[in-house]
């Protein structure tokens, strides 16, 4: 059988939506040119040169941190003078890890949800609105509409989205790149977006978002449903995805399952 169509074990799925952030994330900063990687054992420190927590990141880390090694994760993010966030693993971290982090800058910034969609359990239920279209990107004009779509949802100028353009500029897209990018139109304007990652057990769902002004009609489901049944015709049995708060009823309507909370911090420059 097919590893991506292997039923797993509640603790099988956890380690892959664990994981799941890193794949994804890495495979930009693999390739933007002024994009900053380095993995250490077990971590995964990425940057972008963009300024804004979400595009500066650890994640992946290690268990059992020292107080030491924390005060070495920090002092290397901090070298970038970006403001930047650590997502929390809560099956690597000991009692007292997140006790050190305000120690160093960093504040509570709240919760995601690990969740987890069944292809061959669940079916997809959600409609497109008679009023949506949507679209793939497929090229870099789609990929300048994605971008101009979901911005907005983050509070974020679409010129943060320049250099994940670049990337696609330089290598495609779909089937080119292991991920497929789709986005909704609404009244001749992108409102809605959203990507799936292709990894080697799961499908990741990233960067789901909605106009501000165009929420409350069903359009991220859409994206997101569409993100499914790519995975579905890839493969794929588990679509994995790290729920925000505003996200996590939409996806629990739709027949995701919650797995755990991850909590993450977030570091401003002084």
């Amino acid at each position: 059988m097919s590893e991506r169509l292997r039923e797993r074990t509640p603790s099988e799925i956890e380690r892959c939506i664990y994981e799941s952030w890193s794949p994804f994330w890495q495979f930009y900063a693999e390739r933007m040119p002024l994009a900053w990687r380095l993995r250490e054992a077990d971590n995964l420190f990425c940057s972008y040169a963009i300024p804004h927590p979400l595009f500066n990141q650890v994640a992946d880390v290690a268990p059992n941190l020292s107080q030491e090694r924390v005060a070495q994760i920090c002092a290397r993010m901090d070298e970038r003078g970006l403001p930047w966030l650590w997502l929390a693993n809560p099956a690597h971290w000991n009692d007292t890890t997140p006790q050190w982090l305000p120690e160093r800058g960093l504040v509570d910034a709240g919760i995601v949800k690990g969740m987890a969609f069944d292809t061959t359990l669940t079916a997809i239920e959600t409609q497109t609105p008679a009023e949506l279209e949507i679209r793939e990107v497929r090229s870099m004009k789609e990929t300048s509409e994605f971008w101009k779509g979901i911005m907005p949802a983050y509070e974020m100028p679409v010129e943060f989205a320049a250099p994940f353009q670049t990337v696609h500029e330089a290598h495609g897209f779909y089937p080119n790149i292991p991920m497929r990018v789709y986005y909704g139109v609404w009244q001749g304007r992108s409102v809605s977006g959203s990507m799936v990652y292709f990894d080697k057990e799961c499908a990741i769902i990233q960067c789901v978002g909605t106009d501000p002004d165009a929420r409350g009609r069903g359009f991220a489901p859409a994206v997101v449903a569409a993100c499914i049944q790519a995975a579905k015709e890839e493969g794929y049995r588990y679509v994995v995805l790290q729920a925000s708060d505003m996200g996590y009823p939409v996806y629990l309507k739709m027949g995701f399952t919650e797995y755990f909370d991850q909590t993450f911090y977030v570091k401003m420059p002084s």
